[in-house]
């Protein structure tokens, strides 16, 4: 806690976390459908 009653997170970068298993999924999706494609998709356009 901070003086003035703050709570204050601090990142320790020396910790030893272990991964998270959604580590390995970063990045592997692609770039997918546009905005404009979700819309036509729901919206049942052909």
């Amino acid at each position: 806690m901070d003086a003035d009653g703050r709570v204050i997170l601090r990142k320790d970068a020396g910790t030893d976390r272990q991964p998270s298993r959604f580590d390995a999924l970063l990045g592997c999706a692609g770039p997918g459908p546009s905005t404009d494609e979700i819309m036509a998709l729901t919206r049942g356009e052909d």
